[in-house]
């Protein structure tokens, strides 16, 4: 993520949604760019307000179903996470809904097990916060891929958001503490807030 010469930021803060909806505008005045961002496997570009606005949209859509407190288990969510794999279909957003992103909901993707990158992203999150684990262990990271974005269901073992311990849980279902096959990490979200890396 680049940003301009006015503003700085600090690897691994915290954004909630109200922060990040004021920068927006400084966003749209041009002081801070942000890489081009599409859909998972697209090369058209999207602008970043319009991927924002996708984000705070699900968030608001989500917030009342999750409420958890299990600590992280490893194995169990291993399983959990392989076995939606088996039943998820990766699919672009243009052949099932014929526009260029769209993010569903976790009640859409339950009921199409079909979707991109931020959709296997969504469900897993959703599945493991029904189960009970508490918000702080989970969240969806943005990798930046080109000149897209690729999302990616993250685990933060010691209830911090940074980097150092954070697990990532591939589309195959396996989960990962190496994430040197991502370019760079640019943001993270859960349905309560926004982080920058």
């Amino acid at each position: 993520m680049t940003f301009g010469n006015t503003l700085y930021y600090h690897v691994g803060m915290v954004l909630p949604c109200n922060t990040l909806r004021h920068l927006l505008p400084v966003l749209l005045m041009g002081l801070i760019s942000l890489p081009a961002m599409v859909g998972c496997t697209s090369e058209d570009t999207v602008n970043p307000e319009s991927m924002l606005s996708r984000a705070t949209d699900w968030q608001e859509r989500e917030e009342a179903s999750y409420s958890g407190t299990l600590d992280l288990d490893i194995s169990e969510i291993a399983k959990i996470t392989h076995d939606l794999a088996g039943e998820f279909s990766f699919r672009s957003d243009a052949e099932q809904f014929g526009v260029e992103d769209y993010w569903q909901t976790s009640e859409e993707i339950s009921e199409s097990m079909a979707g991109d990158c931020e959709d296997w992203s969504i469900i897993v999150y959703t599945a493991l916060s029904e189960i009970g684990y508490d918000q702080d262990f989970l969240g969806i990271v943005i990798f930046t891929e080109g000149n897209g974005y690729h999302l990616v269901p993250a685990l933060f073992p010691n209830g911090r958001r940074d980097i150092s311990t954070m697990m990532v849980i591939h589309q195959d279902g396996s989960i990962y503490e190496d994430i040197s096959c991502y370019e760079t990490l640019t943001y993270g979200f859960d349905y309560r807030d926004f982080w920058t890396y």
